[in-house]
Order: structure tokens, then sequence, then C-alpha cells
């Protein structure tokens, strides 16, 4: 999963770049046929959709790969000490190459485990579960709870959609652009979540588009699982099944299988990562205006789970 925005960050305090300006997302266009969610709802109804964010099905990998590194140089170092333990059995060039081990690990590893922390297990470790992004229908206003755990909340037409490319991988994904005032500098850049082997941006940004510009009921039928009932909810902890799973649908069933001993090594990684974080918690002034009626027939949550709509 692409890591552009919480390792390698979004270029702001810019103005837009040529592609951006004429390959703008209009809220007033439909941009493919076929909408999609992509699996990324948490929840919807009437007055909000609410989606986790781009970096939720990548969670666990910058963790898993953390682990694999510590437990091979721990190994390494074992191996160094034994050596050194073992004279006068040991020939004497052999000792002196475990020696060289363990004065060379910490003098080099120990920097670059601080430097992966910073830049890598610092934010994945220790933050939040998720980021959800609510589109609220009802004030057009947009939400999105930063990794930080502050809030931006932007207008919907006055955000600028584009289909951007990651840095890392060139996978593509709609970002929006919170604008100055003049609408010619970018000041914040946030992803819609979309997962990594479909690559059909358009199709996730027009489910979005479609609920805020035509309501719930255009894009029921194109919701066929919610998250609600695995991290919607304060306190409820993602089980190793259903981190299994998202991690099953983020690559290719060819990827998945033929790399299996190190998917399941990704999968316990994420599930390590889940319960080091804490499940983020909207402000109550954005929860004031999002009230959702009690007989509101568009509801989709944990509670709320039409035909065909998966948990």
């Amino acid at each position: 999963m692409d890591k552009t925005g919480l390792i390698w960050k979004f270029k702001v305090n810019r103005e837009l770049a040529q592609g951006e300006k004429s390959g703008r997302l209009l809220v007033g266009e439909a941009s493919v046929p076929n909408p999609s969610s992509q699996l990324t709802a948490i929840r919807m109804n009437s007055t909000y959709l609410e989606c986790v964010d781009k970096f939720y099905f990548g969670k666990g990998d910058i963790t898993a790969t953390g682990i694999f590194v510590f437990v091979g140089l721990t190994i390494f170092l074992s191996l160094g000490i034994r050596e050194i333990f073992a004279y006068p059995t040991v020939p004497e060039y052999e000792q002196g190459e475990a020696l060289f081990v363990i004065i060379a690990i910490p003098v080099t590893v120990i920097p670059a485990m601080f430097f992966f922390w910073f830049t890598g297990l610092g934010k994945e470790l220790f933050r939040y579960t998720h980021c959800p992004v609510r589109f609220n229908r009802k004030t057009r206003m947009v939400h999105v709870f930063r990794l930080n755990g502050t809030v931006m909340s932007e207008a919907w037409d006055k955000l600028y959609f584009v289909i951007g490319v990651g840095e890392e991988f060139e996978t593509r994904e709609v970002r929006f652009h919170r604008m100055s005032e003049d609408g010619k500098t970018v000041l914040e850049t946030h992803a819609l979540p979309s997962i990594a082997c479909w690559d059909r941006p358009r199709s996730q940004w027009e489910f979005v588009r479609r609920y805020m510009e035509e309501g719930p009921a255009a894009v029921l039928p194109h919701i066929d699982h919610v998250l609600d009932a695995h991290i919607g909810q304060p306190g409820k902890r993602e089980s190793f099944g259903h981190g299994y799973w998202i991690f099953s649908v983020n690559c290719s069933p060819l990827i998945f299988y033929v790399f299996f001993p190190m998917n399941i090594a990704y999968v316990i990684g994420r599930w390590i990562a889940m319960r080091t974080c804490k499940h983020p918690v909207w402000p109550a002034e954005i929860e004031a205006v999002c009230q959702v009626e009690p007989d509101d027939p568009y509801q989709v949550d944990a509670n709320h789970l039409p035909e065909g709509v998966k948990p």
C-alpha cells in the first residue's frame, strides 16, 4: 500500500500542477457509469457517509517489516555473542569475525532502527486504528480525522478533487485539496481510500460523489460490505480473522497465496498494530451536526444490514 501522505508527505503550500488544473474531478459530473464503495464504507445513512482512510487497508505492513528486521538482527547478534563465548574452542579468525559483528551492529543498526521508528513504526503503532472521513450531505461538509487526532472540516463544494499518483508504487488515487481563499494555493491534501489491487479510483470517487449529489438511494445498491461491526464502535477491536480478510482483499489472489507465509506474518503485524492503537472519536460539535433520524430508511451499519450487505 502506497504510504504517500504517511511517510512521504503530500506537497502543500504550492500552486496546482498543470495536470491538476486540467484533470479536476467535478462534483456535478459523473465520472464513470458504475460506482463502487470498494469495501471502504464504515456506515451510511441519509445524513452522512463515513469511510476509512487510505492507510487502513495497508496498516500492519510497516510493523511486520519492523518485526522481521528486529528478529533477524537479534539472531545475527546472538550468533556473534555465542562465538565469542565459545573461546578457546573457536579459531582466532572466527572470534575476530564475531567481535566485528557485535561492534558493527550497534554502530550501524541502532541508528537505522531509530530512523525506521520515526519514519514508519512511529506512524503506525500507538496512533489510531483508522482515521475516518465523513461526508455530510445535509450540511455539504467533509470532515477528515487527521493522523494526529485533529479534524479538518471543509465545504464539499470548495474541495479540489483530482486523480493523484503515489510516490512509492505509483498507484492512482483520488485526492482532495483544501485550497486558499483565492483558490490558487494547496493548503492541505488528503486521499479517498482504495484497495491497491483494484486500482479503480474513479469508481470509488463516483460512489462518494453520487452519495453527496444524489443521495443514499443512489448508492445503496452499490454497497456490499460495511465495516461498522469491526471498527466503527469505540472499544471494538479488529479480530485476527477480519485482519486476514482485509489483507487478502488488498492484493491479488495469486500474490496472496504464492507468498502465503509472508502474508500471514503481515497479518500478525496488523493485529499487533491494531492493538496498540486507540479508536478515533469525533468532536462533539461534529457529532451534533451528524445526527441520524431513528427511522432513517437508508441506515446501513452494524445494526442495520439491508439484504445483500455483509458486515
